[in-house]
């Protein structure tokens, strides 16, 4: 195979399962930002200010008292990419190191894991824009649907692997 063609498929892979994969990631986070309102609470985002007359804002409200603001499909996509990004040069920085010194890459990954939940829990938070208590809700809730998606996923496979075997 012609390298050159080699290197047209994945670019056009890549052009096509970047995006779908941060579509799916964004529904993802929307419906975990979603949740996070439901459980925590807090007023509506558009409602920042108190009962002042229209164009006098002097007094905000506290942050902690607001919801996180829905993101639409394009800025969660965004938020998802670059939150990536910085995790991903975060957690190659981390690994280099451990090459460096001749380290396990286990232990590296280890190392790297509560670091990449503090960039993501620190990304959310300023991405969002959120406290730092509601963007750890926002992960763990996104943990939480992977997980069910993922179990769901795995259910129907057994169960296609089940039927098939079932009808030899």
């Amino acid at each position: 195979m012609d390298p050159a063609a080699g290197l047209v498929a994945l670019l056009c892979v890549m052009g096509v399962m970047v995006p779908v994969a941060l579509w799916i990631g964004s529904v993802i986070l929307r419906a975990a930002i979603g949740l996070t309102n439901k459980v925590v609470g807090g007023s509506t985002p558009d409602l920042t200010y108190y009962d002042e007359p229209e164009g006098y804002r002097r007094y905000r409200q506290d942050p902690s008292e607001l919801a996180i603001p829905m993101p639409s499909t394009g800025k969660a996509m965004g938020i998802l990419l670059v939150v990536g990004l910085v995790d991903f040069v975060v957690r190659a920085a981390i690994m280099m190191a451990a090459a460096l010194n001749g380290g396990d890459g286990s232990m590296a990954a280890l190392i790297a894991l509560p670091v990449s939940l503090v960039v993501q829990v620190t990304m959310l938070s300023s991405l969002l824009p959120t406290t730092l208590g509601r963007a750890v809700v926002v992960l763990v809730f996104q943990f939480v649907i992977v997980m069910l998606i993922a179990a769901v996923l795995g259910a129907a496979v057994v169960a296609f692997a089940v039927g098939m075997a079932g009808s030899r």
